[in-house]
């Protein structure tokens, strides 16, 4: 009876250890075609992520050259739509004058608040033009409530791009002046 005991003590032990993080037992490997089945997916999945994700790029491009093509051909409507859906894809120069459409009115309805959200797709793309666009609506609170602090943080990243860093620096001075004249106001 004592050997029964320790038998099934043993064979519980050995139960208990033969079980890894997942809950897979090991007999005879089966846990590493588990992983390598895990792995396998992982990796199959990342591919399929990165082949539609360059799918889209080329899209965005072919698109971004055809807006092109019909704005040099005076189609504005066409050549705002086609950025639109080169701009949903992820192209950030579509993002860009996209936005810059919309802020506008330039080929389609002006949209201030769609205009700041795709100014501000391209901006986090370290786009700098984007980004001093940006700070140009928050300066003046198009399409955005009001903020100097905001249009500062935009400024300042516009600042990065050697095109942009006169016009930014002038904003960021404008910025400045409106700051001490209401602070000498309201003393």
């Amino acid at each position: 009876m004592e050997q029964n005991e320790a038998d099934k003590e043993r064979t519980a032990r050995n139960h208990d250890s033969s079980a890894d993080s997942s809950g897979c037992e090991r007999r005879g490997g089966s846990y590493k075609i588990v992983i390598v089945i895990w792995v396998t997916l992982l990796l199959g999945g990342l591919s399929l992520f990165a082949y539609y994700r360059q799918k889209d790029a080329v899209e965005a491009e072919r698109l971004l050259n055809e807006a092109y093509t019909l704005h040099g051909q005076g189609d504005i409507a066409g050549s705002t739509e086609t950025l639109r859906k080169a701009a949903g894809l992820g192209s950030v120069w579509a993002q860009l004058y996209y936005g810059e459409r919309l802020k506008n009115g330039f080929g389609t309805e002006q949209n201030m608040a769609d205009a700041v959200k795709w100014l501000r797709k391209a901006a986090r793309k370290k786009n700098y033009e984007a980004c001093y666009q940006l700070g140009v609506c928050y300066e003046n609170g198009e399409g955005v409530e009001q903020d100097f602090d905001q249009a500062t943080a935009w400024y300042r990243n516009a600042l990065k791009d050697p095109a942009f860093a006169s016009s930014a620096q002038g904003a960021l001075d404008r910025i400045a002046d409106r700051k001490a004249a209401e602070n000498t106001r309201s003393n």
